[in-house]
């Protein structure tokens, strides 16, 4: 592997790779934190990371590269047995990154194209835990019969189906969608679902289920101990064979004025993403938030977000309705990045 290159771009992505092990894998993956810890002191691994796309996240993409290669490339190679989904009895994860490292350099070929030509396309279905009471919120809060929803960065589209799941949060039901519910005042989860009239999806890296080598990326998009966030994806591609939304391979931005002006007046806009906007740049934020105002001169269009908040420091839930121009933002929760938990806000 070709070494890094120096100055300030290096040293910020050998610190993504720190903040990655000390702030997202604690409690959730002890692998790729001990792995995302000793790649920040890599050279040659830093250098493969910076090969992504622009806008994507060096870390996700390289452990996605590197899962998928281990688990579709038939290598035979002994990093298998430190991934828990992979080997019976995995070996202690702090002896991994020696093995992660040779195989990197076994498979750069693959490896780099991989994270040349995907993005973060991940698909957590979870989510929708924490986005159905917001939609539910919309419709009460603005009256709204039906929703038409519009998700922008919409991947294989498991989350425009949210209506079609089941959800328990804390009750002795079984289900697939479980969310702890940290604050659940004002939250009515026994409440009508509002109706779903259109629903259509945009995304320029749109998942195709019917193509093996997009389920695969889904696959490897998934964390090794997350056998769970495993197990429902195999279950939504087969369900999703014979259920499929609208999904568009287009630009977000540019297709949204396409997408609006062709839905039913009757019933209320609805445009939603989750974890799509960290991977825009600063310009294309603002064009994507100026174009839903615009859009929004004739018809109100009510806009529902899962993102990370930097100035909070944590995720947010939250509504913002636009309609000639003027614009009314509701922060509705705080939860978790995979909606495994809720903290509720909205009133």
């Amino acid at each position: 592997m070709a070494a890094a290159s120096s100055g300030p771009a290096i040293g910020h992505l050998a610190a993504s790779f720190r903040r990655f092990s000390e702030n997202e894998c604690p409690g959730s993956s002890p692998l790729y934190g001990v792995l995302a810890a000793a790649i920040a002191q890599d050279p040659g691994l830093l250098a493969l990371a910076q090969r992504v796309r622009a806008g994507q996240p060096p870390v996700n993409m390289l452990f996605a590269a590197v899962y998928h290669q281990l688990l579709f490339g038939d290598t035979g190679h002994e990093l298998a047995r430190y991934y828990p989904d992979m080997a019976a009895r995995p070996e202690p994860v702090e002896g991994a990154f020696d093995a992660f490292r040779d195989f990197c350099r076994r498979y750069e070929i693959p490896i780099t194209d991989l994270i040349g030509r995907r993005v973060v396309s991940t698909n957590e279905v979870q989510r929708c835990a924490c986005l159905m009471p917001a939609f539910r919120w919309v419709a009460s809060r603005y009256d709204a019969e039906r929703l038409h929803l519009i998700e922008v960065g919409a991947s294989a589209g498991f989350n425009l189906m949210w209506d079609h799941y089941a959800y328990d949060y804390g009750a002795a039901a079984p289900f697939v969608l479980r969310c702890d519910v940290k604050n659940g005042h004002g939250l009515d989860g026994g409440a009508a679902l509002p109706a779903v009239g259109q629903r259509v999806g945009i995304d320029p890296f749109a998942i195709d289920i019917g193509d093996e080598e997009d389920r695969q990326w889904l696959r490897a998009l998934v964390w090794p101990e997350h056998t769970e966030r495993a197990e429902r994806m195999r279950f939504l591609i087969d369900w999703m064979t014979d259920n499929r939304p609208d999904v568009i391979k287009g630009d977000g931005i540019e297709e949204l004025a396409r997408v609006i002006g062709g839905s039913d007046t009757n019933g209320q806009v609805c445009v939603f993403h989750s974890f799509v906007l960290n991977q825009f740049p600063p310009e294309a934020k603002a064009r994507f938030h100026e174009r839903l105002r615009v859009l929004a001169d004739e018809r109100p269009v009510v806009r529902v977000a899962m993102e990370w908040d930097r100035t909070a420091g944590a995720v947010i839930l939250d509504a913002e309705r636009h309609h000639a121009y003027d614009s009314d933002r509701t922060v509705l929760a705080t939860c978790d990045a995979h909606g495994r938990w809720l903290d509720w806000a909205g009133a």
